[in-house]
Parts: C-alpha cells; sequence; structure tokens
C-alpha cells in the first residue's frame, strides 16, 4: 500500500505541476498556432495597401480596322511579350511593402448589340502595352475606355436586375491543352481564307444579339508565371509520364525457398522472403498513337511561356428583358475549345442543391460572384487560389483580334482607317 501511496502522489504532484506550467505559460502556445492565420492576414492587409496606393489599372480599347492581314499567332506573340514586362516581387518587397505580382484582364463586353475587346493593365505599363500590340497590329486604334463595372447598377441583383454569372473550370489537369487556333484551319495548301474557321466568330454574333438592357462580360486575368513560382512544368513532366506509362512502378517478386538458402549461406544477405524491382514502363512503339499525340500535347503546351489564368462569365440584363438562355452564348463558346482526349472547360455549378433558404442562398450567390468580377478577384478567395495555367497559344485562341471576312459580327464597331499622328518634324508658329 505504501508504494500505491507513493506512486499517487507523484501522479498527483505531477499533475498540480503541469497544471501550474500551463497557467503560467499558456499565452505562449497560441501564436504558434495561429501563425499561418496571422501570417495570411498581415500579408493580406500590406498587399491590399499596396494596391490601394500603387497598384493601379487601366482600362483600354483595341478598336479594329475593316480588314486585318494578321494571323492570329501575331496575339500570341503580343502575349509573349507581355509575359516578359510582368514581374515578381523579392522577399524583401513581398512581406515589408506587400508588392505582389501584377496581372492583366482580357476582358470582352456585349452591351446592347455592341461588342467591346478590351483590355485592362497596370498604369505603370499602359504605354508599354500599347507599343507591344501596335508593333503587331499597326491598324488598330487603342483608346481609354470607362469601366463599365462603375456604370452598371450596384449591387447585383436588385428589384430590376437580375445577374446570372459562373467561373469555368478545366476538366483534367491543366498540363493537358485546350484545342487552339491551328485546329481551327482546316490543311490545304493554299492560304484562302474559305479553309479558316474563326473560333471568336459564334461569340461575337451572339453578342450582336443582346437588346436593350441586356449586358454579358468576359473576363480572362492572366498572371505570368514560371516554374519556380507554381512548379507546373514538373507537373507537366510527371503527367506526360503517366500517359507514357513511364511511372516507377516496383514489382514485388517472392523468392524460392532454395533461392532463399544460397543468400543467407553463399552471399551472407538477411533473411528477405520477398524481393523489390523497378518495373520499367512499355517501349515507345509499344505505346498507342493516341498515348503519343497527348504526350506530345502535353510538351507542346509546356514549351511556351504560360499563365495563372482564371476565366469568369457574367449575364445580366433588366428583370422585363433577363433570359436566362442567353447564358449558352459565352457558354457554348468556352465549350468549343473542348476535345475528349485532351482538355475541356465547364462551367462550375451554380445551383442551389438544397431547399433550406434556396432563394436567400442563391441570392448571396449572385452577390459574391458580382463582387468577385467587380474586384477581378481569383475564385476561391480569400482562403484558395483556384487557377489554372494557360499558355500563349492558348490565350491567343481565346482572345484576339478578327477580320471583319473571318468574323462578320454587326455589332462590333470597327473603325475605317486608323488616325494619323502628326510628322515629328512639322513646322509650329
Amino acid at each position: 500500500m505504501p508504494e500505491v501511496t507513493n506512486l499517487g502522489t507523484a501522479i498527483l504532484w505531477l499533475l498540480l505541476s503541469l497544471g501550474k506550467f500551463i497557467a503560467a505559460w499558456w499565452w505562449v502556445l497560441p501564436p504558434f498556432l495561429f501563425y499561418p492565420f496571422w501570417k495570411k492576414l498581415y500579408l493580406n492587409y500590406l498587399q491590399n495597401s499596396w494596391l490601394r496606393d500603387k497598384g493601379k489599372y487601366q482600362l483600354l480599347e483595341i478598336k479594329l480596322p475593316e480588314e486585318i492581314d494578321r494571323p492570329i499567332k501575331a496575339m500570341e506573340q503580343v502575349f509573349a511579350n507581355l509575359w516578359v514586362i510582368l514581374d515578381d516581387p523579392n522577399a524583401r518587397e513581398k512581406w515589408l511593402e506587400g508588392k505582389q505580382m501584377l496581372h492583366f484582364s482580357l476582358e470582352i463586353l456585349g452591351r446592347e448589340g455592341k461588342v467591346h475587346f478590351l483590355i485592362r493593365v497596370p498604369v505603370a505599363n499602359v504605354e508599354t502595352v500599347k507599343s507591344i500590340i501596335y508593333a503587331q497590329y499597326p491598324e488598330v486604334e487603342i483608346s481609354n475606355f470607362d469601366d463599365y463595372l462603375t456604370e452598371a447598377p450596384h449591387p447585383l441583383p436588385n428589384r430590376d436586375w437580375n445577374i446570372w454569372g459562373a467561373d469555368m473550370k478545366l476538366l483534367k489537369a491543366d498540363s493537358y491543352p485546350i484545342k487552339t487556333y491551328p485546329v481551327f484551319f482546316e490543311e490545304h495548301p493554299s492560304d484562302k481564307e474559305q479553309f479558316k474557321v474563326e473560333p471568336l466568330s459564334s461569340l461575337l454574333e451572339g453578342l450582336s444579339t443582346l437588346k436593350a438592357g441586356e449586358q454579358i462580360w468576359i473576363q480572362i486575368v492572366a498572371t505570368p508565371t514560371r516554374e519556380d513560382l507554381t512548379g507546373w512544368l514538373t507537373r507537366a513532366r510527371q503527367q506526360r509520364d503517366k500517359v507514357l506509362q513511364r511511372e516507377k512502378k516496383k514489382e514485388i517478386i517472392s523468392k524460392p525457398i532454395y533461392q532463399q538458402v544460397v543468400d543467407i549461406l553463399v552471399f551472407q544477405q538477411e533473411y528477405q522472403e520477398t524481393e523489390i524491382k523497378e518495373k520499367s514502363g512499355p517501349s515507345l512503339m509499344d505505346i498507342p498513337d493516341m498515348e503519343k499525340k497527348i504526350a506530345e500535347a502535353i510538351d507542346r503546351k509546356a514549351s511556351k511561356p504560360s499563365f495563372d489564368c482564371f476565366i469568369r462569365v457574367l449575364y445580366l440584363g433588366k428583370r422585363d428583358v433577363f433570359f436566362k438562355p442567353r447564358v449558352t452564348i459565352p457558354i457554348n463558346f468556352f465549350l468549343s475549345f473542348n476535345t475528349e482526349n485532351l482538355n475541356a472547360f465547364k462551367p462550375k455549378s451554380t445551383s442551389i442543391k438544397y431547399p433550406p433558404l434556396k432563394d436567400q442562398r442563391l441570392y448571396l450567390k449572385q452577390r459574391d460572384i458580382f463582387w468577385r468580377y467587380l474586384n477581378r478577384y481569383v475564385p476561391g478567395y480569400p482562403e484558395d487560389s483556384e487557377t489554372y495555367i494557360l499558355n500563349t497559344e492558348e490565350l491567343a485562341t481565346l482572345f484576339h483580334l478578327p477580320s471583319r471576312n473571318m468574323a462578320p459580327a454587326s455589332g462590333l464597331e470597327r473603325i475605317r482607317s486608323k488616325k494619323g499622328e502628326p510628322p515629328a518634324n512639322l513646322p509650329i508658329g
């Protein structure tokens, strides 16, 4: 009994000591537990402050001429140049100043039957962006455009206006490319227009049919990225190896009894009933042609400059003219780039599945996507960043400047001739 008493006394003393320690030092633990939260909150505060002071943006409109004789590849070169001009902050700039990587936004506005091509860029890069576009499209005009978001009724939806919106997601890993502009061109010895298909034609025609009080907004937000920022090239290589069945696999081989005896007595190896060997994948000749083409497509996408992107569409209209089937105009446009063996777009579900407070929850969801569109926030902000990689070829397919022959939409206003600038040597006075 004395031993039990001594043990009980020791345990009681230990618990009392532990209680005193916790009472005295409990305040040390919470900072470590909440460190990730405070770190994120601190960074968000710094970045929002920096954006208010230095992260200003300007919305530009690209006015198209009657004819554009430049191929879509010219727009791909525009994005390749834009990839270079936006730099990422170093550690000091990020954690002390709040500087962050700035993006640009490619936007197509359909408003009451009129169509506008817009690009939103940091104010510091406006002149550089203009020169990049003029270098490939010297016949276009670029001018400042009043932000159409501020002209829309706020907030939405309300008693007079209704909206529908969705974020577009990829069905497969972003290593797989979508269908791009080379696929829309029929292989033919000549370069005649009748052997080409304009990816934007159906979208522009649909936007031209919008009535008074109807608008469709399309937003493609792109941030230049690199391997050291996202590790996406590593993911692409891993996906390619998976397609080619080159993943490192281990094969377990059971050893016969006599082999185990020889290994122990002769080679003095430890007892091991099984042997693990790396199993090599099939040779290139044994891989089906379809898998080879998919692997080539993944390599092709990875070979070009890439952007961290998200895409959002919004349809809004006055309640007396709001016609929900209009949402198929932008949705079908993005679905036209889908392929069975590579990648595909799909709108994220906007429906409310469960009945409790269904109307109220739908209202909050509509408010949320409108707020995200206004601020160009990524899906999942601020908890997550639900983006995906698109390269210059994919962006050029989704956003480029079509000629009238390829896209004769009536709602797309075109300039007859570019306004010329006065000669530099013009005498004054």
